[in-house]
């Protein structure tokens, strides 16, 4: 009887071995001493693709009632009964939705600095980055709430006015925290967002096509596949 497979994260490395020309960049450089370089997790495609692989592992629905407190404690709330976040103004809600996915930021920035070392350790530097952000578990940050903190963070600038992080090329999301389930059988919504340098969105809008049917047909799950 083979292994089951239970977690997300442990389907998904299983499913990306298969991928043409997989390679993956620990087993590489194990035993190789490279001080100040981080790395990414995956080449694919005859390295012409760098993936790097993050998870969300926590929900943070603690959030919605502590940022709540704190508008009230601020003055800027007051709620009697049942709050929505409906009734929030705009700039609340903004506020609200990039504090709920603040980790978000944490993800790129250090997905900024893996792909990035990692095209110069394998003298790689027209290799696609692509970001992929596992949800198993975060049910509150849905496909809509992460996308609006991804455009966030990837509209960052640096000092000479730069942004901030230009290394990876796009993201994948595979959100089951918010799996459909239909008549039909259960369905995995798959969004993917475009780096604003958009130097590179045929080629990873082409990938991330790839990827999405191949891992519909690894789960058995009809795709639904969000617009660029």
């Amino acid at each position: 009887m083979g292994v089951v497979l239970a977690t997300l994260r442990q389907r998904f490395e299983a499913f990306i071995s298969t991928f043409d020309g997989y390679e993956n960049i620990d087993a590489l450089l194990e035993g190789q001493h490279l001080p100040d370089k981080n790395r990414a997790d995956y080449l694919l495609w005859g390295r012409t693709i760098v993936v790097e692989q993050k998870s969300l592992a926590s929900d943070p629905t603690d959030r919605v009632q502590n940022y709540a407190d704190k508008l009230k404690a601020e003055g800027r709330l007051i709620v009697y009964g049942t709050m929505s976040i409906d009734m929030l103004s705009d700039d609340l809600r903004r506020e609200f939705v990039l504090d709920l996915a603040k980790n978000i930021d944490a993800i790129v920035a250090k997905a900024d600095r893996q792909t990035e070392d990692s095209r110069e350790i394998f003298s790689i530097p027209d290799a696609l980055g692509v970001l992929v952000i596992l949800n198993e578990k975060a049910g509150m940050l849905d496909p809509k709430v992460i996308h609006y903190a991804l455009a966030n963070v990837f509209q960052k600038k640096a000092a000479d006015g730069s942004l901030r992080y230009p290394a990876n090329d796009g993201v994948i999301l595979i959100p089951e925290a918010q799996v459909i389930d239909t008549p039909h059988g259960r369905r995995i919504p798959l969004p993917r967002f475009t780096s604003p340098h958009r130097r590179a969105n045929d080629r990873f809008l082409q990938f991330s096509d790839a990827l999405f049917a191949a891992w519909s047909s690894f789960n058995d799950v009809q795709l639904i596949k969000s617009a660029p």
